[in-house]
């Protein structure tokens, strides 16, 4: 059941990321904020198993490091991509990670146990990068953070390494956004020279 509540998030947010010019918001939702450059909204969790330990207070400058240490790899070879194998390609770029930090750092700590927190970022004009879609949330001490993947990327690893791990989503949802991954980022590590 759990599968199936990121699977109806993820979609939704999805729609709205990929130009819908309206934001419908689910049975429960709760916007905090849209603008041009993105959105983020409390989701509602509709597995009433899963809990997240909501609401939580994280600081966005820790919530901007989650950010921008997500790093994605190429799906297909573009000029424009480095060259070096060993040089992943950051998700996010400083200003997009500035923008979303305080937004989800507020989003964590007005959530209920029973929501989640869905975001939506257009990248600056002329950058190349494509718009990004996920949910964020707290759970088992750790950051969770599922990103869409897009036609040029999927999220592939994390810096610092020792802090997260990288998922597949569930199996079934392969099916409808294939390399969808969840990234998973231990608070304390984070935080551990």
């Amino acid at each position: 059941m759990k599968d199936l509540l990121l699977h109806r998030l993820l979609w939704s947010i999805i729609l709205t990321a990929t130009g819908c010019s309206t934001i419908t918001l689910s049975p429960g939702a709760s916007l905090i904020h849209k603008s041009p450059k993105g959105t983020v909204q409390l989701l509602p969790i509709v597995d009433q198993s899963f809990v997240a330990d909501h609401p939580t207070l994280i600081n966005h400058e820790t919530v901007r490091t989650v950010l921008q240490g997500l790093t994605a790899e190429p799906l297909v070879h573009s000029s424009t991509m480095p060259t070096d194998g060993d040089t992943p390609m950051r998700v996010f770029s400083d200003a997009d990670a500035e923008f979303l930090a305080p937004l989800l750092a507020d989003g964590l700590s007005r959530a209920k146990p029973t929501q989640t927190v869905g975001f939506t970022v257009s990248p600056s004009a002329g950058s190349g990068a494509e718009p990004a879609a996920g949910i964020i949330y707290r759970h088992h001490n750790a950051l969770h953070v599922l990103l869409s993947p897009t036609s040029g990327r999927k999220v592939s690893g994390f810096r610092p390494r020792a802090a997260a791990h990288i998922e597949r989503a569930p199996a079934y949802s392969q099916d409808w956004t294939p390399g969808t991954q969840v990234a998973v980022i231990n608070l304390e590590r984070l935080h551990t020279p």
